[in-house]
């Protein structure tokens, strides 16, 4: 079964956004406050009118920097979570020719094949992304499975599959597990196995993306393995429910989207991840969701729950 959530429209949920709360209800727990945030606004402006490609990447690389500043634990240095830095990188220019983010991402994107058990004759088939030298981020639908129908609103991603195996562009193959799981927002992590795996470059978070900009998928749709496309980023959206109890800011994009391209990459026009591709709506040309990447780190550190108090992270609630 190669895996791209085709969810119908009536099954979608937008929650009216909240603002984040001073009050941590997880412990232990840091508040990350942003005391210039008239300054991330201007700069962030700045980025949105230039039309010189060199100040667009300077106003960028700075919001970056910020935003690795607010998303570190006070004394404890990067945030990660499970166990891996979030892998801030800034690009070196943000306009990169379509050629060169392929070449630059492709051997960082991984086909995911998942049994629930070694005998089993349906497997599902996805992507996954390298985000560490034995780390790579998929989406939970990959690697995990329920019981019941995946079209009932009470369907939830309860069990991971005992047996994943992953190659890359190279041949390379091997083993994994899943070692950590928030289907609540469909991401989950594996730890690889037997191969050595090629980080991203960077990510760049959901606070930083502009509606309108460019954007390419890079994945395995339909066993087509390592498919690069392109279209824009249509809309962010907050608190968008997904069915399955999946909740999350999410990413629309235009860029064609198969089975088979769940948990590929979502990358922007300077080779940065900032999503992981995750569903489209049935019966409908185009409207593709990914979950920003960024979110694992805000939502589910190791250090316990962040609230960031800053424009280049809003989040709303979910229920």
């Amino acid at each position: 079964m190669v895996r791209i959530r085709s969810i119908a429209a009536a099954m979608l949920l937008t929650v009216l956004s909240t603002a984040a709360s001073a009050e941590c209800d997880t412990a232990p727990c840091f508040v990350a406050q942003d005391d210039s945030a008239s300054k991330i606004d201007e700069l962030y402006r700045r980025m949105r009118e230039t039309m010189n490609a060199g100040e667009r990447t300077q106003y960028f690389d700075e919001l970056l920097a910020r935003y690795r500043d607010l998303l570190s634990a006070p004394g404890q240095g990067p945030a990660t979570a499970g166990g891996v830095a979030m892998p801030l990188q800034p690009p070196a220019r943000l306009d990169l020719p379509a050629a060169e983010v392929y070449r630059e991402a492709v051997d960082s994107v991984l086909l995911v094949h998942a049994r629930r058990s070694a005998d089993a004759a349906e497997y599902s088939q996805g992507s996954a992304v390298a985000i560490a030298a034995d780390v790579a981020i998929t989406n939970c639908h990959v690697v995990m499975y329920g019981s019941g129908n995946e079209d009932d609103p009470e369907f939830r991603f309860t069990a991971t599959m005992p047996i994943i195996e992953a190659s890359n562009s190279n041949g390379a193959q091997g083993s994994a597990d899943v070692f950590v799981a928030h289907p609540d927002i469909d991401i989950c992590l594996l730890r690889t196995r037997e191969m050595a795996l090629r980080p991203i470059a960077g990510v760049a978070p959901f606070g930083l993306l502009q509606i309108g900009e460019r954007v390419y998928t890079l994945g395995n749709p339909k066993g087509l393995t390592f498919s690069f496309a392109d279209g824009l980023l249509s809309q962010k959206r907050q608190s968008f429910g997904l069915g399955a109890g999946i909740c999350a800011d999410v990413i629309q994009y235009s860029a064609p989207t198969s089975p088979g391209s769940s948990g590929g990459a979502l990358l922007n026009s300077g080779g940065l991840l900032i999503g992981i591709t995750e569903s489209v709506i049935k019966n409908a040309q185009n409207l593709n969701f990914a979950i920003p990447i960024a979110l694992l780190w805000e939502r589910y550190p190791d250090s316990g729950g962040v609230r960031l108090s800053s424009p280049l992270y809003a989040t709303g609630s979910c229920p």
